[in-house]
């Protein structure tokens, strides 16, 4: 995967965290944490194959 993907993906992730924001307290809590679990494992597989891949700068762009 290229850098290019890496953007693309964490900006997909940016898009569904802010509209989490703007759920009730209940489903937003649900909608985040399954939104951070998801962003924490694809950030140690991408760190898996690519050993220059910054896993807290991807997390960051995701909005974590």
């Amino acid at each position: 995967m290229t850098r290019q993907h890496f953007i693309t993906i964490a900006a997909t992730f940016k898009v569904n965290v802010a509209c989490a924001r703007h759920l009730a307290e209940q489903e937003r809590n649900a909608a985040l944490d399954a939104l951070s679990q998801t962003a924490t494992d694809l950030a140690a597989e991408f760190a898996r194959i690519n050993p220059r891949f910054d896993r807290s700068r991807f997390l960051l762009a995701c909005g974590f």
